[in-house]
């Protein structure tokens, strides 16, 4: 039980934002989330929700963000955050934030959340998908969308559509970005 908290503490934001640098992950809710801690005290009603809570509640993907947006849940995640902070302080008391390699992963995280913002920042100035762009992508992925022999309708699967198209336009995005900056910076890559 203890291996799948500390694992899940570990895990609450390279799951949220859909990078995992902890081996053997197998995404958000694999593991235990229940706190360390033994405290039990509840919040009282109308208990405001503090910044950490808040910040800890909008990295969470949707599913789970409803589950732990209950005074209960906030329990929860304050006593999971008080438990990490232990860990945390034991940890580089023990010396072990001087390792090359957890400095090593400290910045590839650093990176992966970077590009992360990146590519939320480039989606967000893009705007929405136009009818345009999904119905290009309806008509390029007609085959994958078919339902019991025959392909629906895209008014039908225009949900889906969007669904689906959302990741491969935020790599397109990033892709035309990388473009940009290596023509702007001159970079050749030579193979």
């Amino acid at each position: 039980m203890v291996r799948g908290v500390l694992h899940a503490l570990v895990c609450t934001v390279c799951c949220a934002s859909g990078i995992c640098i902890v081996s053997g992950c197998n995404g958000p809710g694999a593991v235990s989330t229940a706190p360390l801690s033994s405290a039990t005290s509840a919040p009282s009603p109308g208990h405001a929700v503090n910044e950490e809570i808040a910040q800890q509640l909008s990295l969470l993907p949707p599913q789970f963000r409803q589950e732990f947006d209950t005074p209960h849940g906030h329990e929860q995640l304050a006593l999971m955050s008080e438990d990490r902070r232990l860990l945390v302080a034991e940890a580089r008391r023990q010396g072990l934030a001087d390792s090359p390699r957890i400095r090593e992963q400290v910045r590839d995280l650093e990176a992966a959340l970077l590009v992360q913002r990146l590519a939320d920042e480039q989606v967000s100035a893009a705007g929405p998908a136009t009818e345009t762009e999904l119905r290009t992508f309806f008509e390029a992925h007609r085959d994958e969308l078919k339902r019991d022999g025959r392909v629906p309708s895209f008014q039908e699967v225009r949900g889906e559509v969007a669904e689906r198209f959302a990741p491969a336009r935020r790599r397109q995005l990033l892709e035309n970005l990388v473009v940009r900056l290596e023509r702007d910076a001159d970079v050749h890559i030579h193979e």
